[in-house]
């Protein structure tokens, strides 16, 4: 069912809303979504590229007000992966400007963002648990086993690995 030209932003509400309700209520529809090939936008004939982004937040807002709490939790994993695609295709573009304009300048773009990072290192242990065998470097949070010797009493320092070889196999983290 397609809907004709509608004269004006909240006519078009009035209309996806009604035809929600008739989708929500009608449990033997002979079509689902599912079944369709163009979009839910399409479907109920409402052209996106007419709202404004504060139009769609409402929209969003409204039918959010009607989702169950599984609903919705399922729309923030949608939101958040489409954010992260967002995002990523945003980086893509500003690294494809800048890539191109260090290359108007003659200068290689990876030797200079490449230039600028760090290697991660990777630190020997510099404590051992000698009854697991669990390593901590000494950076970052200490671990809980360290934590609890420390709580109850005990000296870390015991814990500390002397100056040995160790093998790769040694490091449990």
């Amino acid at each position: 069912m397609r809907f004709g030209p509608m004269e004006n932003i909240y006519s078009q509400y009035i209309q996806i809303w009604l035809y929600i309700y008739a989708l929500l209520t009608e449990h033997k529809k002979e079509q689902t979504m599912a079944d369709r090939s163009e979009s839910f936008s399409e479907w109920v004939g409402l052209d996106l590229t007419e709202l404004s982004g504060d139009d769609k937040m409402n929209l969003i807002e409204e039918i959010a007000d009607t989702l169950t709490a599984q609903q919705l939790l399922k729309m923030r994993e949608v939101f958040e992966a489409k954010r992260l695609e967002k995002l990523e295709d945003a980086k893509e573009q500003v690294f494809a400007r800048m890539r191109a304009e260090f290359e108007q300048l003659g200068i290689n773009f990876d030797e200079i963002m490449g230039a600028g990072r760090r290697k991660r290192v990777t630190l020997p242990p510099k404590y051992r648990d000698p009854i697991t065998g669990r390593t901590w470097t000494g950076r970052g949070q200490m671990p809980k086993w360290l934590r609890e010797v420390e709580q109850g009493g005990g000296d870390i320092e015991s814990f500390i690995i002397a100056d040995e070889v160790l093998k790769p196999e040694d490091i449990n983290l």
